[in-house]
């Protein structure tokens, strides 16, 4: 599972994303000449990051880095913000599903006068097929 995570030091903070923050931590420390620190962690992905980054696009210093200082506190109301907005898109894939699978598959093909097995799109295969080369059936 991957986190989002929160790294400080010389006044600067990088939102990243790892599956081991803490290995990350311990790269990003090697080759820095400031002390640096994890503040904070959530579970999250790529796209939660890239909102991050664009919500703090103002502050950007460089690659990852911005010119903020993140207080565990403020990291504690981003998670839970960003865990309402997973909520939040949880219960509209489940109406979006439930919808999907309430809806039937005809049985054979709509055009009239076919009564083949219906394949994708309303047609048979051999409509569908055709359907796919040309604009018209």
């Amino acid at each position: 599972m991957k986190h989002v995570y929160f790294i400080t030091g010389g006044g600067k903070t990088k939102i990243g994303l790892s599956e081991a923050p803490l290995l990350r931590l311990t790269t990003l420390r090697a080759n820095s000449p400031v002390p640096l620190k994890l503040i904070g962690t959530f579970p999250g992905t790529w796209r939660i990051e890239h909102a991050l980054h664009e919500q703090y696009a103002d502050y950007h210093s460089h690659g990852e880095w911005f010119d903020l200082t993140f207080t565990p506190a403020i990291i504690e109301e981003i998670r839970l913000w960003v865990e309402a907005r997973q909520e939040e898109a949880r219960q509209i894939r489940a109406t979006f599903s439930s919808r999907v699978a309430a809806r039937e598959a005809p049985e054979h093909c709509s055009l009239p006068g076919c009564d083949r097995p219906y394949k994708a799109k309303g047609l048979c295969m051999m409509h569908y097929m055709r359907a796919r080369k040309t604009p018209q059936v």
